[in-house]
């Protein structure tokens, strides 16, 4: 029985260090703040990137709404939920994205 709990506690130790290797490495985009393994996001903090990116939403049926930006028309963004409730990780993952998507445009068109 002492050995399950070692070894529970070794593998949760090796999961800790992996997300703060993962966080370490990960690169932050001026707008966009590294997106946490640990603590998932509020669905407040999701619409105040969005907003602060240039994207502008419409409502939806009940909880829901799509953001949309005028460079990335055909990528819009559906967030469910209240504001104060915790994000899934693929809705996170789908706005980190498209950040990182409209920031790599708006990079080549300063280029240019």
């Amino acid at each position: 029985m002492s050995q399950a709990f070692v070894g529970d506690s070794v593998s949760v130790r090796i999961l800790d260090l992996f997300k703060v290797i993962i966080l370490l490495s990960y690169k932050c985009y001026d707008h966009v703040l590294a997106f946490c393994l640990i603590m998932p996001k509020k669905i407040r903090e999701l619409k105040r990137l969005l907003k602060k990116a240039g994207f502008v939403y419409r409502s939806a049926k009940g909880s829901h709404s799509r953001w949309y930006h005028p460079l990335l028309p055909e990528d819009s963004i559906t967030i469910a939920g209240k504001d104060g409730d915790d994000a899934k990780r693929y809705l996170e993952k789908q706005v980190e994205e498209t950040l990182i998507k409209l920031k790599e445009i708006q990079n080549k068109e300063s280029e240019s």
